[in-house]
C-alpha cells in the first residue's frame, strides 16, 4: 500500500428433412427448457451469521464508494477491521461479469492493499504474501503496471521485515533488493515520480548499502536515479538526494560530507505520514559515520538521541534497531556491562511487542475467522455464479447451432423444392413439344425451311437492340424472320423446345450477364441493367436469372468481381 516499507443441414427428401427438422426442434426445445429449470433449482447458499448480512449488504454499494471509505479507515486510528472489510470486497468483485477495466484495476488495488493490512496490522505473513501473488499475477495479466509497482514494493517489504531480524542472510538481502528494483523501474516506466522516489529511499536501507556486493550493483541503480528527470517538488526527492549524497560519500570516506548530507536529509523530510522515522534514518547513518571516525562520545549521543527519539514517538522497530546498535557498539568496546544492558532492553522490547501483538490477534481472531467465512461463502455463491454461467452460455451457443442448423436444412429444403420445380418445369417442356408436334402435324414447312428459319430467328435473337427493347414480341420477330406467326412459333419449339417467351426471356439474361460484367454499363444498378435488357419488373428479372444461371444477378456479380481481382 504505502511505499515505505516500516508503513507501506425427391418429394421423399424433401419430406424427410422437413420431418427432421421438426423432431429436432422438439428435442432441442425440450433440452433447453430442462436447462433452464435445472438452473432455477441452484438456489443460493444461505450465510448464517450477522457478518454475513453486513457483507452482503456493503456488497451492494459501488466499487468506488467502498474503495473512498476504505481508504478513510485504513488511515484512522483502529480503523483496519473495516478497511480490511471493504477491500475485501472489492477484490472479491474482479471475476464479476460486467465490470470494466479501470473497475477491475481498482479490485486489484483492493487485493493489493489486503495484503498490506495483512502483513502490517495482523502479523499475517503467510496470508498477505498469498494474496499479493494472486494480485501481482492478474496485474499482470491485465499489463497494469501501477499496481504491478506497488504490489512488487509491498512483497519486499514483507521480506525485508524478515531481513531486519535475521541479519547476515545475502541471498534473502539480495531477493528482497531484487524486488525493490523491480518496483522502482516499474514506477519509472510509468512515470509516478513519487512512488519512484519513495521506492528509492527504501533502496538505500543500511541492508543493502552496507553489503559491497549489493552497492556494487546498487550504485547502477543510483547513477540512472542521478539521470532521471524527476520533477522538482517530487515529495521526498531532496531527502532521498541527500541520502544518496551520504551513502556515496561514506562509501569514498568523505564522512564530513557524509555528515553534512544527513542534517540535509533532516531539513528535507517532508513525509507527511512518517516525519520521525525519516529522522531516525538519518540519526541511523550518522551513527554510523561518527562509528567510522571513531568518534566514540559523538556515536553514542547519536545512538541515544534516536532511542529518545523513538520512544517518544513510538517507532518501536526503529527502537529495536538503536539498542542492537548499543549492544554491538559497546561489546566492541568491551564494556560487557553496558553491551547487557542493551541486549536487555532490546529483549524486554522484543518481548513488549511480541506480547501486544498476540494479544491484538487475540482480539481479531474473532473478526478474522468470520471475514473468511464470508470470504467462504462468496467464493462458493462466485463459483455457483460460474456454473450457472457456464449452463447458460452452453444453452446459448447450443440454441445458436440448432438455429443454423435448421437454417442449413430449411435452405436445403427449398434447394430440393426448386430441383423438384426443373424437374416439373423439363416434365411440362416434354409434354408441350409432344403437344406441339401433333399440332403442327399438318404443317407444310419441309425440314430444310425449318432449318433456314430457324436460322433466321438465331439471327434476330442474336440483335440485341430488338430483344431489349420492352416492346418486342412474336409479331417482331416474325417480321424480321421474313415469316408468320404461326411458322416461327412451330421452329422454336421444335427447334428450341421452348416457347418465344422463355426463349426471349433467355437471350435477354445472357445479354445482362455480359452488361454486369462490362464496364460501359457500370454506372448502371442491377435494376438499370435488367430495364436496359427489356425487362421492366425487378422480381421477374431476378426470377428468369435465376432460372437461367442457378444464382441471383447479385451472386453473379460478386463472382465476376472476385475473379477479376484473382486474375
Amino acid at each position: 500500500m504505502k511505499y515505505n516499507r516500516k508503513t507501506g443441414s425427391g418429394d421423399n427428401r424433401c419430406v424427410a428433412v422437413a420431418l427432421s427438422a421438426h423432431h429436432l426442434l422438439t428435442v432441442c426445445l425440450t433440452i433447453v427448457l430442462l436447462a433452464f429449470a435445472l438452473s432455477l433449482t441452484a438456489h443460493p447458499l444461505r450465510a448464517t451469521t450477522a457478518d454475513m448480512a453486513t457483507y452482503r449488504r456493503l456488497s451492494e454499494k459501488s466499487t468506488a464508494m467502498l474503495m473512498t471509505k476504505a481508504g478513510m479507515f485504513l488511515h484512522s486510528p483502529n480503523g483496519q477491521d473495516s478497511a480490511l472489510l471493504y477491500y475485501t470486497i472489492v477484490a472479491n468483485r474482479y471475476n464479476d461479469d460486467g465490470i470494466g477495466d479501470a473497475e477491475r484495476r481498482q479490485c486489484i488495488t483492493a487485493m493489493n492493499n489486503v495484503g498490506y493490512l495483512y502483513y502490517a496490522f495482523y502479523n499475517d505473513y503467510n496470508k498477505a504474501y498469498t494474496t499479493l501473488r494472486q494480485a501481482l499475477q492478474l496485474a499482470a495479466k491485465s499489463g497494469d503496471k501501477y499496481n504491478e509497482a506497488m504490489i512488487n514494493l509491498n512483497m519486499a517489504n514483507i521480506k525485508s521485515v524478515f531481513l531486519d531480524v535475521q541479519h547476515d542472510q545475502p541471498q534473502l538481502a539480495l531477493a528482497t533488493l531484487q524486488l525493490y528494483r523491480k518496483a522502482f523501474y516499474q514506477s519509472v516506466e510509468i512515470r509516478k515520480w513519487p512512488l519512484a522516489v519513495g521506492i528509492f529511499t527504501n533502496m538505500l536501507d543500511e541492508n543493502f548499502v552496507g553489503e559491497p556486493l549489493l552497492y556494487s550493483q546498487l550504485r547502477k541503480d543510483i547513477a540512472a536515479f542521478k539521470r532521471m528527470h524527476i520533477p522538482a517538488g517530487t515529495p521526498l526527492l531532496d531527502f532521498t538526494n541527500a541520502t544518496i549524497s551520504c551513502v556515496e560519500a561514506i562509501q569514498s570516506h568523505n564522512y564530513a560530507r557524509a555528515l553534512a548530507a544527513t542534517y540535509a536529509m533532516e531539513r528535507n523530510i517532508e513525509s507527511r505520514d512518517t516525519p520521525k522515522r525519516f529522522a531516525a534514518d538519518a540519526l541511523g547513518l550518522r551513527t554510523k559515520i561518527f562509528s567510522l571516525m571513531h568518534d566514540d562520545r559523538r556515536a553514542v549521543e547519536t545512538m541515544l538521541k534516536g532511542v529518545d527519539l523513538c520512544k517518544a514517538n513510538h517507532i518501536d522497530d526503529g527502537l529495536m534497531h538503536f539498542y542492537v546498535m548499543l549492544n554491538r557498539f559497546f561489546l566492541s568496546r568491551g564494556d560487557s556491562a553496558k553491551a547487557q544492558q542493551y541486549r536487555l532492553d532490546y529483549l524486554e522490547l522484543k518481548e513488549k511487542i511480541l506480547t501486544e501483538n498476540n494479544l491484538q490477534s487475540v482480539s481479531r481472531l474473532e473478526f478474522l475467522y468470520e471475514l473468511r467465512e464470508a470470504n467462504t461463502t462468496v467464493e462458493r455463491l462466485t463459483e455457483q455464479k460460474h456454473w450457472q454461467n457456464i449452463i447458460t452460455t452452453v444453452i446459448i451457443v447450443f440454441a445458436i447451432i440448432v438455429s443454423l442448423l435448421l437454417v442449413f436444412l430449411f435452405r436445403s429444403y427449398r434447394r430440393a423444392m426448386r430441383t423438384n420445380r426443373i424437374l416439373y418445369r423439363n416434365v411440362q417442356d416434354s409434354l408441350r413439344r409432344e403437344e406441339g408436334n401433333a399440332k403442327y402435324k399438318g404443317s407444310r414447312l419441309t425440314d430444310n425451311d425449318k432449318e433456314q428459319l430457324a436460322q433466321r430467328i438465331d439471327a434476330v435473337m442474336q440483335n440485341t437492340d430488338e430483344i431489349c427493347n420492352s416492346d418486342f414480341n412474336l409479331d417482331r420477330l416474325a417480321e424480321l424472320a421474313n415469316s408468320n406467326y404461326k411458322e416461327v412459333s412451330q421452329v422454336i419449339n421444335e427447334h428450341y423446345g421452348k416457347n418465344f417467351k422463355a426463349l426471349l426471356n433467355e437471350c435477354r439474361i445472357r445479354e445482362a450477364c455480359r452488361r454486369l460484367t462490362d464496364a460501359n454499363y457500370g454506372h448502371l444498378t442491377i435494376e438499370g441493367v435488367a430495364i436496359s435488357v427489356g425487362i421492366k419488373s425487378r422480381s421477374h428479372f431476378n426470377s428468369y436469372f435465376k432460372q437461367v444461371t442457378g444464382m441471383s444477378p447479385s451472386v453473379y456479380q460478386k463472382i465476376s468481381k472476385e475473379e477479376e481481382k484473382t486474375d
